[in-house]
């Protein structure tokens, strides 16, 4: 995920932009909630975040 996608990431919206709070509860969700942390993407569009997008298709 890392190789792939932190090179597909944008800038967020500004120091108090916390985007969506979603628990993990597996140690493999875990770790990839603590990437896509800090990320901090949304996957609501490619313009938004290209791998944020095209990982949650």
């Amino acid at each position: 995920m890392d190789k792939l996608g932190s090179p597909a990431t944008v800038a967020s919206n500004g120091p108090n932009y916390f985007g969506f709070v979603i628990g993990a509860t597996l140690p493999v969700s875990a770790a990839a909630e603590g990437l896509t942390l800090a990320w901090n993407q949304c996957a609501s569009s490619f313009d938004g975040g290209p791998s944020a997008a095209v990982i949650e298709q």
